[in-house]
């Protein structure tokens, strides 16, 4: 009997062992050991994103999804701001890190829509010229200008550089009430003269100057700090910057800066200066040929 009762508790336990073996075959067997994460490609990108991508070369096989590339390219964006652009002098030096601060600040703040993609190439944009050996500035932050300048990107070939400084160049010509494509002189008043918007005329004077003139640059204040500036718009594009000390003409300069008037504004210029006096720097500027 106790033989008996030994094979019937081994056939029950071979039963309920078959029963459980082919519960669990009926699941269907995972096809890979571990979860793995396909890396993101190139066509999963569009619009700014796309450009960031192909302008700093980011390493998409290490992205699995668009944080990953948004927190590169914040990286990137911090890596650009904190980067030392130099200047020939201390105070350009100076003026550089103040002028980048405005816009980190903006770029920064909690609720603005910037993407990091964007921030990257914003920060790019406007740093691109900086050199060590030159004292040009970056552009000057302006909210609204930005705004219309992201608007206005062409999604497949952006330089927000080139774009953003149209649109700022447009916004102070708007200021001032100048819409026309024609020859039209310019007179930004000294400090003496309307000291109340002395600040809004120094920075259009750096917007309207010409990248070679030392007034694109922090010099823009003292010089207007001493005298009027004249500048003659031709189609928009700045042609010639009259430099005044007071009442007298101090110096005159084309667009190339090289002490040379252009011949093909030298009549209108003439004109223009008629019953000012004159500098010797500016006399010899008038007889150079």
């Amino acid at each position: 009997m106790k033989i008996i009762s030994t094979l019937l508790q081994y056939n029950n336990f071979q039963n309920k062992k078959a029963e459980n073996n082919n519960k669990y075959h009926q699941l269907k067997p995972l096809e890979y050991d571990t979860v793995t994460f396909t890396a993101m490609k190139k066509k999963q990108f569009s619009g700014l994103n796309l450009v960031c991508v192909e302008k700093f070369k980011a390493p998409i096989e290490k992205f699995n999804k668009d944080k990953d590339f948004q927190n590169w390219a914040d990286k990137k964006f911090n890596e650009l701001y904190n980067k030392d652009y130099g200047g020939r002098t201390k105070r350009s030096r100076v003026h550089k890190k103040i002028i980048l601060r405005e816009w980190y600040k903006y770029l920064t703040e909690k609720d603005t829509q910037t993407t990091s993609a964007e921030k990257a190439l914003i920060m790019f944009g406007i740093t691109k010229n900086l050199k060590p050996n030159s004292d040009m500035l970056p552009p000057i932050f302006n909210k609204e200008v930005l705004k219309k300048t992201l608007d206005d990107i062409n999604q497949t070939d952006a330089d927000i550089s080139k774009i953003y400084n149209k649109n700022l160049k447009n916004y102070a010509l708007s200021e001032l009430g100048i819409t026309t494509t024609n020859s039209k002189w310019i007179i930004l008043p000294s400090k003496e003269h309307d000291s109340e918007n002395f600040s809004k005329n120094v920075t259009r004077l750096k917007i309207l100057s010409q990248n070679s003139w030392c007034t694109k640059s922090y010099k823009a204040e003292p010089y207007l700090a001493k005298g009027d500036f004249h500048l003659l718009l031709d189609k928009g594009v700045t042609k010639i910057g009259i430099c005044f000390d007071n009442d007298t003409v101090k110096e005159i300069q084309g667009r190339k800066n090289d002490w040379k008037i252009p011949e093909e504004y030298a009549q209108n210029i003439l004109e223009h200066i008629n019953g000012f006096k004159l500098s010797n720097k500016a006399k010899a500027e008038i007889n150079t040929k």
